[in-house]
């Protein structure tokens, strides 16, 4: 018997507001994000640094091809993108000068006037390439995705009862 009065008075203790939050305490949960989708401007970039080498290329003006240096920060700024159009020039300096730099030091011990030439150009090139592929890739906007509208849509409804009956149309905009 005293066994069972203890556990009743345990039960009668430990019950209910024992586990219970307080009122207005109940915990949040945290919200998910949005859902986004991409959108690729890597092509307005593609046509510029086309346009910038084309015009260098039928002028006769390498001058001009400089041009490439900035191309890329040009539309990643029309984006909105600041961030993204300084790592675009940084990438498009550095890249081939360090390309250049790996050519150079490849062509080391060789002799001649124009010697090492040809290294240097293709890492520069290769360097410029990279920085081409790189800024390609960085070229998008994330979008959040606007929730769904509700469809648009009409019922017929009908109500008969022992004193008349009533038709009409319910719908929802």
């Amino acid at each position: 018997m005293k066994h069972l009065i203890v556990t009743v008075l345990f039960a009668a203790v430990t019950s209910g507001t024992a586990l219970a939050e307080p009122p207005g305490m109940t915990a949040a949960l945290p919200a998910a994000p949005a859902p986004t989708e991409s959108e690729w401007y890597g092509w307005q970039i593609l046509i510029a640094d086309g346009a910038t080498l084309g015009i260098a290329a039928a002028t006769e003006q390498g001058e001009l091809a400089l041009g490439w240096i900035g191309t890329g920060a040009v539309v990643h700024t029309a984006h909105g993108n600041y961030g993204r159009a300084v790592a675009s020039v940084g990438l498009r300096v550095a890249l081939p000068l360090l390309g250049a730099s790996a050519g150079a030091a490849s062509a080391q011990g060789c002799t001649g006037d124009f010697c090492g030439l040809g290294e240097v150009l293709v890492g520069g090139l290769v360097g410029m390439g990279a920085a081409e592929v790189i800024d390609l890739v960085m070229a998008k906007d994330e979008h959040e995705i606007a929730p769904p509208r509700p469809s648009r849509s009409w019922t017929p409804v009908a109500s008969v009862r022992h004193s008349g009956a009533t038709f009409g149309i319910a719908a929802r905009f």
